[in-house]
């Protein structure tokens, strides 16, 4: 997993990155607030700095909360380091209009740049304002929802569906609000779940709230997906016991050839 995510962090540098158009409240009010805003980017980039890549979690802190921050002067939103945010929901939002998949969503989300300089957007100098969603009554995620996010998964390779990722908004709307996942293009997500299958994808899936139409739908695609394990792996060993006893034949009548 750990040259997986390494390998799509570098595919993530070809996908182009633009934000959305700011509120001109907002911006004026981190115009305002912008020498404390220097400091937390300074103070971000210092620490993800510090994680070693030998480590086998170097990524964690990106996951873990510790680039987002909730300011008092500037309600309905976060701010959040790490700009590769916007890509994420670039990716998922023209899959979710292409799809027409009308019971998702991803939250608004903004790039500041911090300094007023021309260099390229990196997270050294941009940040990301990400529009707060309220969770509504209706907490649950229903067949739609979970049928939507598997589709999610299956175009994009959306891979991170933890409850912690996912709002059920007052629209009835589930939102993805952490957009800093993986993502596959066409060929890579063939690739990747010929390899992986969605066995553990699902698994995450199945840690949130639903009712109980949608368990049962999400344990109908869990009981697919190891039926599709079992054939690869069938598949794969017939390949490669053959493969072995093709090499050994071929072993034994080239060493007969040779003696003769």
């Amino acid at each position: 997993m750990n040259f997986k995510i390494l390998f799509l962090s570098l595919l993530s540098l070809t996908i182009p990155l633009f934000g959305m158009e700011m509120p001109a409240n907002v911006k004026d009010a981190l115009d305002a607030h912008r020498a404390e805003l220097q400091a937390f980017i300074q103070e971000k980039t210092s620490r993800f700095k510090t994680f070693s890549y030998k480590n086998p979690r170097w990524w964690q802190g990106f996951v873990d909360g510790e680039g987002v921050t909730k300011i008092s002067w500037l309600p309905g939103h976060y701010i959040k380091y790490h700009v590769n945010r916007v890509m994420g929901a670039n990716i998922l939002k023209q899959s979710i209009e292409k799809n027409k998949l009308t019971a998702l969503d991803v939250p608004k989300k903004y790039l500041y740049r911090v300094y007023d300089d021309n260099r390229p957007i990196s997270d050294e100098n941009t940040l990301v304002i990400a529009e707060k969603i309220e969770e509504g009554p209706l907490k649950l995620l229903n067949s739609a929802h979970i049928n939507q996010i598997i589709c999610l998964h299956n175009t994009t390779g959306f891979e991170d569906p933890h409850e912690r990722n996912l709002i059920r908004a007052d629209d009835s709307k589930c939102y993805i609000i952490d957009t800093g996942g993986l993502f596959l293009s066409s060929w890579t997500l063939f690739i990747t779940k010929l390899w992986y299958g969605d066995s553990y994808y699902l698994t995450k899936l199945s840690r949130n709230s639903m009712t109980e139409d949608a368990r049962n739908n999400l344990k109908n695609e869990q009981k697919k997906c190891l039926h599709a394990q079992e054939k690869k792996r069938f598949l794969y060993t017939t390949i490669k016991t053959t493969a072995v006893i093709g090499i050994g034949a071929g072993l034994y009548y080239w060493l007969a050839y040779k003696r003769a």
